[in-house]
């Protein structure tokens, strides 16, 4: 008989003992957001009477966190209600603040803390949670009794966790982090830590240590798809650009099925100047979905990017006639890019008007645009948008040269000299803004010859002259010019006649180099 009963207390102890770590396995589970495999585990468990109210409380927290009310309420009204019961207070409580009923809310957990004296790690802990998840409810309470829970149970990389979640929902990122990196000390296995690890340290732009982060979640959950597609975007932040691809691979066999996963390999194809591969992987894409914008948008990019400027014309239209779609800033630049190259006028002011009407104009926008009306040779509405960008973003370099020569082409060559200026003082080892100094002020220097573009000619050949076959043409001009000048201002027909022998040697059958070498009798 006392074999027997010995026998039957270690089977029973067993039984408890394992029915335990079942519990603490659902537990588990639930902090690793696995709420399906943890309601599997919890279903079981409650057939066990003496575990049937914890079973479904945990069942009620899943349904809780994921925002389920029915599902919570059904599952926490099954608890028996009793003052002296925590886990029954503790149902209660969250079943108020399903509720929005804050303050029963608090009297209820705040009965769950006290019957237990304060003692109770767990308590404090699921006091915490409720007040964190599915949503922030009041974080000042969470953080006080997560601490608590900490205090009580410094080990439990849990308790850092959820600790965590509370002050990066209130805004505290480092102390966030700084209780996440407590967890792993304490438990380096501890997955959840590392992954909101991960995230604060992306979002601070800390790409290497986010990647590394990343790194030590997949080796314990390599079958997160959305972990490893944010890896291989912490990747290539970081400058690892050999590893992205693979992370992005291992994101798409995961989401087999996932038509969103299939459109990453194109744009992924794309960043990576895989031109023709994403061209071909978004009319794949579009044999299942052809009215999808982003698909639309890589083909008309990539063939941009192709000079396959007809077809990416035609994407471009496709792309535009689709309804529903987010517009990117970009779409309007190589809309009208593609359309200057097909000669539509009408469409390229449009498509750059539109840009500049949009939420996101940048200074690209405008430079692009004041190029495209140079080309069409619209050079007061050059000059709008020119000066309009200097006014916000400040122009650079190519946009000054742009300007001037809009104003050099409005016969305006005051202002043309003024830009030309600011692009000579920008690129001071550049001919170019010296040159059209000196046809700007050779062009204001027309009743009464003053040489006022002599300084500007002569810089310009110090420059220049370096590669006589490159600027021939304006070296000749220049050559000329100071001839001129030697010959009407400085009565030097002597350096004259230098000046007209050197624009000779580059061209020597120049008809009025020759008429000037008779009339200097050189």
């Amino acid at each position: 008989m006392k074999i027997k009963t010995f026998k039957l207390l270690i089977a029973l102890f067993a039984f408890q003992f394992v029915h335990a770590q079942n519990i603490d396995y659902a537990k588990q589970l639930i902090v690793s957001e696995k709420y399906n495999d943890a309601v599997k585990v919890l279903n079981a468990l409650k057939s066990n009477a003496d575990q049937a109210a914890t079973a479904n409380y945990y069942l009620g927290n899943i349904y809780f966190k994921k925002g389920i009310v029915d599902s919570a309420k059904l599952f926490y009204s099954q608890i028996p209600e009793g003052d002296r019961d925590f886990t029954s207070l503790l149902s209660r409580g969250r079943l108020a603040l399903l509720r929005n009923d804050a303050a029963s809310a608090k009297t209820f957990f705040d009965k769950a803390v006290q019957v237990t004296k304060s003692k109770n790690a767990e308590v404090l802990y699921e006091v915490g949670d409720a007040y964190v998840t599915p949503k922030p409810t009041n974080l000042t309470e969470a953080i006080g009794y997560l601490a608590g829970a900490v205090a009580l149970s410094p080990q439990n990389a849990v308790y850092y966790l959820r600790l965590g979640d509370a002050h990066l929902a209130n805004k505290d990122a480092g102390k966030a982090l700084s209780q996440y990196e407590n967890a792993v000390s304490f438990n380096d296995k501890f997955s959840p830590a590392w992954l909101n690890m991960a995230r604060i340290n992306s979002n601070a732009h800390l790409f290497s240590v986010s990647a590394g982060n990343y790194e030590k979640y997949l080796a314990l959950e390599p079958g997160n798809p959305i972990a490893w597609k944010e890896y291989g975007e912490n990747l290539y932040y970081a400058g690892r650009y050999s590893e992205v691809e693979a992370a992005f691979v291992r994101y798409i066999e995961l989401n087999d099925n996932d038509k969103e996963a299939q459109l990453d390999v194109c744009i992924l194809k794309y960043t990576f100047g895989k031109y023709d591969e994403a061209i071909t992987c978004s009319k794949d894409y579009l044999l299942k979905d052809s009215t999808n914008y982003i698909a639309w948008r890589i083909i008309s990019w990539s063939n941009y990017e192709l000079k396959n400027y007809k077809e990416g014309y035609d994407a471009s239209m496709k792309f535009w006639s689709i309804d529903e779609k987010k517009v990117n800033p970009n779409d309007y630049i190589y809309s009208a890019r593609l359309a200057a190259q097909n000669k539509d006028t009408v469409r390229t002011i449009f498509f750059y008007e539109q840009g500049l009407q949009s939420d996101s104009v940048n200074a690209e926008l405008y430079s692009e645009y004041g190029k495209a009306l140079f080309n069409l040779r619209k050079w007061e509405d050059v000059t709008k948008i020119f000066e309009a960008k200097d006014s916000i973003y400040g122009n650079g370099s190519i946009d000054v040269f742009y300007l001037g020569r809009a104003y050099y082409n409005m016969n305006n060559y005051l202002k043309a000299d003024s830009s030309f200026t600011v692009f000579a003082e920008k690129q001071p080892t550049s001919p170019d803004g010296y040159l059209w100094r000196a046809k700007s002020n050779s062009s204001m220097d027309t009743v009464d010859f003053k040489g006022l573009a002599f300084p500007h000619y002569d810089k310009y050949i110090e420059i220049a002259q370096a590669d006589t076959v490159k600027n021939k043409a304006n070296l000749i001009d220049a050559y000329i010019y100071m001839a001129r000048y030697n010959y009407e201002l400085k009565k030097d027909n002597k350096k004259s006649c230098e000046f007209i022998r050197k624009a000779l040697e580059l061209d020597p059958e120049n008809a009025f180099s020759k008429e000037m070498m008779d009339l200097l009798k050189c």
